[in-house]
């Protein structure tokens, strides 16, 4: 028994003499056409679903929403820096510190950010061009001109002042001196020992 096909509602394909290629045109076309209305439509004038109107809302409330948010961030950082931490002592020193009354050693030269094994070639000015750098970058603060200020101070063997520096004099060096190349030219190199005390 053969039973025919009607397609109420609709025109069979090769009735209407449309080919494969025009149907996939128009269809394509279509969609075009509904995305372009989703991006504008012109009878509602919305652009993306909104009206100017909704996306003029939606601006001022994002930019008081982050101002507000900026506002509230940058008063916790000045309740924190301005009346929080001072500025003439650590917060924290002695036996309250991380390191307690025990100070922390470390030393110059220290070039490389991923080793701290001092080498050099003694001779070869090449080998320890970058040595000399970080030492005299370390000193510098060190020479009289840099000494210079209400702060600085001689100090001897008594008690100084909290709230000044002592001077440092870099002829105690010795042959440890820029002039010399801190010893690394005649294979006598000089090492910093620097305590960190909190």
């Amino acid at each position: 028994m053969v039973t025919e096909r009607r397609f109420i509602g609709t025109v069979h394909p090769y009735q209407s003499g449309q080919t494969g290629h025009s149907a996939l045109k128009r269809g394509l076309a279509a969609k075009a056409s509904r995305i372009k209305n989703e991006v504008w439509d012109p009878k509602t004038r919305k652009f993306l679903g909104k009206t100017p109107s909704h996306w003029a809302l939606c601006a001022i409330f994002y930019t008081v929403f982050y101002t507000s948010i900026l506002v509230f961030f940058g008063a916790c950082l000045a309740v924190t820096f301005v009346y929080y931490i001072d500025k003439r002592s650590p917060m924290v020193y002695g036996n309250a510190g991380a390191i307690g009354n025990n100070p922390g050693l470390s030393f110059r030269p220290m070039p490389w950010a991923k080793s701290t094994m001092i080498y050099f070639v003694q001779g070869d000015k090449q080998s320890f061009a970058p040595i000399i750098a970080n030492i005299r970058a370390h000193l510098i603060q060190y020479e009289n001109q840099n000494q210079d200020g209400r702060n600085y101070i001689q100090c001897g063997y008594g008690v100084r002042p909290r709230e000044k520096v002592c001077t440092f004099n870099l002829d105690l060096l010795g042959p440890c001196i820029w002039k010399e190349e801190y010893g690394y030219n005649d294979g006598e190199p000089c090492v910093i020992l620097k305590l960190n005390k909190i």
